[in-house]
């Protein structure tokens, strides 16, 4: 097999590279830089699977909520950390028109079931950190449209 790929290389590049030299000098070596490289790639895999799951598990009570607009309190990172909502921001997005409901949800403790039943009866939004103190929620909401036409 390396005299193959020695040919190869060397009707390729017209002398062999010193690399692969010094890789077949000794078998023993190039086995075991072989399976290094091989564990190194199985390590990577598996933590773009760790990465892949982290990802999808972030995602996933949001998804479950299936809300059109989801508002937070502005040090709010997660649904289950950050200060309460402030009732006037939900009093704002009940004057926007369309908006058939608002509430307020305090995610901490509740179960699968209970934020399925929610989602039916209740439209969540949620406040971004992002949002124009200035502007009322429509306009944000309206802000941020425009810019993404």
């Amino acid at each position: 097999m390396t005299r193959l790929v020695a040919r190869l290389l060397q009707r390729l590049l017209g002398r062999l590279p010193i690399g692969w030299l010094q890789l077949t000098h000794n078998r023993t070596r190039l086995a075991a830089a072989l399976a290094g490289v091989a564990f190194a790639n199985i390590l990577i895999f598996i933590q773009l699977g760790f990465l892949g799951a982290l990802i999808e598990s972030i995602g996933l009570p949001y998804r479950m909520m299936n809300a059109e607009i989801l508002v937070a309190a502005s040090d709010a990172n997660t649904l289950s950390d950050g200060s309460p909502l402030p009732r006037q921001r939900l009093y704002q997005t009940l004057a926007v028109p369309g908006v058939s409901a608002a509430t307020a949800v305090y995610y901490k403790g509740a179960s699968a079931d209970r934020l399925v039943e929610s989602r039916r009866r209740l439209g969540f939004i949620f406040q971004a950190h992002n949002l124009h103190e200035s502007l009322t929620a429509h306009q944000n909401v309206r802000m941020g449209l425009d810019v993404h036409e």
